[in-house]
């Protein structure tokens, strides 16, 4: 008997020591929400099912009750490491000079080199719960659908759309003293470039090279995004001994348009140097000739890697001071943050929250902006027989202007597009030859997104959601802090 009550005592005692430990690891991993004050984690940093409280995860639960204007990060927790990956980022200098050139072994490390560390997300990457305060639209994809620049209509129209962005754009973020805002001013952005080439007999029309005429508004889109936001220098990086040409045609482009917009002459020829001034922001172009710097284990031209080793020598002082110009323009020792770009990118945010953006950058942050995914929609190809999204109710989109506090509020850990996925890329199912002729069985992978146009940016259709699959909620009434809901 006395053994019997010693062994049920002993049992009793376990289980409670059972339900004890497991109310613990309960507790550590529910999910936090990082912020202004920056939550580091501790623990394992695989990313584990959302916990929901009565259908709301706790993300959801403490959007509720931010500040409006505090920008908000997703616990990196809540990230796969798909959703960290849009072949951008911003972070400071001393961050920067600590990646490892040796593990940038394809293009796309030159975005996970800064992110993850052994195949695991670093503590300190972050993206924004709020889409529109850190946002790219990645263009290169959508318009191949389109085909351009290998056929001229879509070409011309794809162009004709970059170009109005670039004069209505460069802008949009001005204060009321018609400038920039100068938070970022100690920024220089490295754009790994390669010039996008057309194929097959329509290459040429009537003399004009539709890839060349792509590239240079692309390059100059994606430059006019960082102008807006008020960078201090972008450096275009290339490999061939032509790309220079691509550059100076970009930056006498965005001289003379940014003159038409503020009624002033530009001076004819300025751009023949590898270093001059769009407004208060420097740009160059930098060609790499060192194949040590480009060649990686597996591939032969890797120009996130050249872009990457040639700033960090260029900050080190590992060069002579004329190649370190080239890098960094006449002033060594003004930059404190660094972004990395492709020439097909096109940078949005909000000017009030750039210094939010800034602060966190300082704080040792790593910030990952949203890769959104434009659509090709019949509503930006009007009058073009391609294949498009259908110009259809249901597939509307819902333009949103960050201006006036409209929000893409993140929506956790889903992925629903890429769920019975029938092509590489799921979201272009619908655009294949095999594609179903019914529209609605052809896209219905998308329609469980939804689409938005961003007034402050290209404003071309955009999927409400990313091309890994990650989407966002748009609202027009409320902020992702608030419980109002898009009607």
């Amino acid at each position: 008997n006395i053994i019997s009550s010693l062994q049920r005592g002993l049992c009793i005692t376990l289980i409670i020591a059972t339900f004890s430990l497991l109310n613990i690891c309960f507790v550590f991993q529910q999910p936090l929400i990082s912020h202004g004050n920056d939550i580091l984690f501790d623990a394992p940093l695989s990313p584990p099912a959302t916990v929901s409280v009565s259908g709301a995860s706790l993300t959801e639960m403490k959007l509720k009750t931010k500040k409006k204007e505090e920008i908000i990060f997703i616990n990196n927790m809540d990230l796969s490491i798909n959703d960290l990956f849009a072949a951008t980022w911003l972070q400071n200098v001393k961050n920067f000079l600590l990646m490892d050139a040796d593990r940038i072994r394809i293009v796309e490390d030159g975005n996970f080199e800064a992110i993850k560390i052994w195949g695991r997300i670093r503590k300190n990457a972050r993206m924004t719960v709020n889409w529109l305060d850190f946002c790219v639209e990645h263009l290169s994809k959508w318009w191949k659908i389109l085909d351009a620049p290998n056929t001229k209509i879509p070409s011309e129209r794809v162009v004709n759309l970059l170009k109005n962005y670039i004069q209505n754009g460069m802008t949009m973020l001005d204060g009321e003293d018609g400038q920039p805002s100068t938070v970022l001013e100690n920024t220089v952005a490295i754009i790994a470039f390669k010039r996008y080439t057309a194929k097959g007999t329509n290459m040429m029309d009537r003399g004009k090279d539709w890839g060349k005429e792509l590239t240079t508004v692309s390059l100059a889109a994606t430059i006019a995004s960082l102008y807006q936001a008020g960078f201090g220098r972008v450096v275009v990086v290339g490999l061939a001994p032509d790309d220079i040409t691509f550059s100076q045609d970009s930056f006498q482009f965005l001289r003379e348009s940014l003159g038409m917009i503020n009624g002033t002459k530009v001076v004819e020829g300025a751009t023949t140097t590898t270093n001059t001034m769009i407004g208060a922001m420097q740009v160059g172009h930098v060609h790499v000739t060192n194949s040590s710097w480009f060649t990686s284990l597996h591939n032969k031209y890797n120009i996130p890697r050249a872009a990457i080793i040639g700033l960090q020598l260029a900050l080190k002082g590992g060069m002579d001071a004329w190649n370190r110009k080239q890098w960094l323009g006449p002033d060594f020792q003004r930059w404190k943050y660094v972004y990395l770009t492709e020439p097909d990118t096109i940078l949005n945010t909000r000017r009030e929250n750039l210094s939010q953006l800034q602060e966190a950058a300082e704080r040792g942050l790593v910030l990952v902006p949203h890769r959104l995914q434009p659509i090709p929609h019949e509503s930006d190809m009007k009058g073009l027989h391609l294949r498009t999204v259908p110009d259809r109710m249901i597939f509307s989109a819902l333009e949103l202007d960050s201006s006036q506090e409209h929000s893409c509020c993140d929506a956790g850990r889903n992925w629903p597009g890429r769920e019975n996925k029938t092509c590489t890329f799921w979201w272009k199912c619908g655009f294949v030859k095999q594609a179903d002729s019914d529209p609605l069985k052809a896209h219905k992978q998308l329609l469980m997104y939804g689409f938005i146009r961003l007034k402050t940016g290209t404003g071309v259709v955009n999927l409400a959601g990313t091309e890994n699959g990650r989407r966002c909620i748009p609202r027009r009434s409320g902020t992702c802090d608030t419980t109002t809901a898009m009607e």
